[in-house]
């Protein structure tokens, strides 16, 4: 079964909308990549709210985020829409965009699922 995760208003990431949950760990290149493709766009004009989870060992709040969203591997990209997870992917490099995800989701472009 493929249950989404999903936050509530008592999270302290939530935000109301569209949200990128990025989670990361130092010292991992593609996350590195991530992070400098992330700084270069203009989410406010899209009106999508960006929050960083970066492991950190012993924080039981970072620790239950990585739970609640099955975070497989680092980099994870979380897309939620109001609190609900839309869409979920790992991995970047280089010269990789998070455009298809975008459009798909209707977050930005012509996306499936407004």
């Amino acid at each position: 079964m493929n249950e989404k995760a999903s936050l509530t208003d008592e999270d302290p990431v939530f935000v109301r909308g569209k949200t990128i949950l990025v989670f990361s760990i130092d010292g991992c290149d593609p996350c590195t990549a991530l992070a400098q493709y992330m700084r270069e766009q203009d989410w406010e004009r899209d009106q999508i709210a960006v929050r960083y989870i970066k492991f950190v060992p012993g924080d039981d709040q970072i620790r239950g985020l990585i739970r609640r969203f099955k975070v497989p591997t680092y980099p994870t990209v979380v897309f939620l829409r109001d609190g609900d997870e839309v869409r979920k992917f790992s991995g970047f490099s280089p010269g990789d965009t998070l455009d298809e995800h975008l459009d798909w989701i209707g977050f930005r472009g012509t996306g499936l699922n407004r």
